[in-house]
This record gives C-alpha cells, structure tokens and sequence, in this order.
C-alpha cells in the first residue's frame, strides 16, 4: 500500500503536464519562426526571363500578432561580375521611427511588378529617393483574432541591366541589416536582435539586349 502510495505521488505531476495545453508552445514558437523568415535566404529569389532581364523578391518585413515582428533596416541589391566590386541596383533605407521606406535606383532600370493597384512602376538610376509606398508593394493578411494579424511585405521587381552589363555572366545578391523585436507587451521590449546579411541570388549568363528598355 504504501508503495503504491508512493508511485501516485510521482505520477500526478507527470498527469497534471499531460493535462496542461500545449497551444501556449506553439503559439510561441509559431510567431518567432514566422518573423525569422527575414533571415532565411530561401525568402529571397531572383529569376533571368527571356529578355535578359532580372526578376527579384526581396521580403521587408514580417508582422504576426500585436507583439512579434521584423523588418529590414537598410541594405541594397547588387550585381558584380569578374571578383569586381559588388554595384548596387536598389538602395534600401527605412526611415527611423517608422515603418516606411526609402529606395533609390543606382543602376539600369527597375520596373517594380507587385504593385498592390496593378500598376507597373518604372524607376531609372537616380540620385533622388523615393519613398518605398505600399503600392509598390505586395502583402499579405492572415486574421488571427483577438491578436491581430500575420502579415508579409515584400517588393518584386524586374531589372533591366545597364548598356556594360549585357552579355557579360554576373552574380546577384542582396546585402542589409534587419532587426527582430518580440514584445512583452504594447511598448516593453522582450528582446530585439540586430543582423547583418549577405545572401547570393544566383549567377546569370548571356544577359543580352533585347527588350533592354520597359515596354
């Protein structure tokens, strides 16, 4: 008897963690994974069509919830061919204390696809910025309930190469600082972790010079 005794005992913690929820886990982990996307390089893709022109997705920032999210602070998409200096195509630069961004066309031109109105949007290499607006952008919303939403936001873009670059075999790549923030609440940090990456697209053979300029 009193050893049974002894066996319940030791059983009733074990009972009472199998009858605990297991959503409060998930909910956690779900949220961080989500976010951390921002720095998983299978999050970033650029494709060479037919026309010798270049197709980019870069993600920008990443919400789940009320409290977890990550965005990208500052970087560029760049090319470089032969070991030479890596030449930015976009600049990417948020503006401090708020969600927006600038960008800036540095090289050829840039024809962003995912417009949110349809529309294509046609940028030459400038020495002006633009602000980053959310019709330049394609995003997503997934309802959460009661804490709020999971949503993406990213830029598609097609590059048309400068006049130097056609026929020449190239490297693309992206270079930024992101920064990911979990809450504890509405205006208290848990934690916020600041990375720099580097991630190569892909390299890119007989660029050529058809339909080199937007249609």
């Amino acid at each position: 008897m009193k050893h049974l005794f002894k066996t319940l005992l030791m059983a009733i913690p074990l009972m009472a963690a199998m009858l605990l929820p297991v959503t409060s886990q998930a909910q956690t982990s779900e949220p961080r994974a989500y976010i951390q996307r921002i720095l998983d390089s299978s999050y970033y893709d650029a494709t060479k069509n037919a026309q010798g022109k270049l197709h980019f997705s870069i993600p920008l920032r990443y919400d789940y919830g009320f409290f977890y999210y990550s965005s990208l602070t500052n970087g560029h998409i760049y090319y470089n061919g032969n070991g030479q200096t890596d030449v930015p195509i976009i600049e990417l630069n948020s503006i401090t204390g708020s969600a927006m961004t600038l960008f800036r066309v540095m090289s050829g031109t840039v024809v962003f696809t995912s417009a949110s109105d349809g529309v294509n949007a046609t940028f030459n290499t400038d020495t002006t910025q633009h602000l980053l607006s959310n019709n330049l952008q394609e995003y997503t919303y997934v309802y959460l309930g009661n804490i709020g939403y999971r949503s993406d936001h990213y830029i598609e873009f097609d590059w048309y190469p400068p006049e130097d670059v056609l026929g020449t075999t190239i490297t693309a790549g992206v270079q930024f600082q992101c920064t990911v923030t979990e809450l504890s609440g509405f205006s208290t940090i848990r934690s916020e972790d600041h990375y720099t990456k580097n991630f190569t697209l892909g390299t890119f053979s007989n660029l050529n010079s058809r339909d080199v300029q937007p249609q």
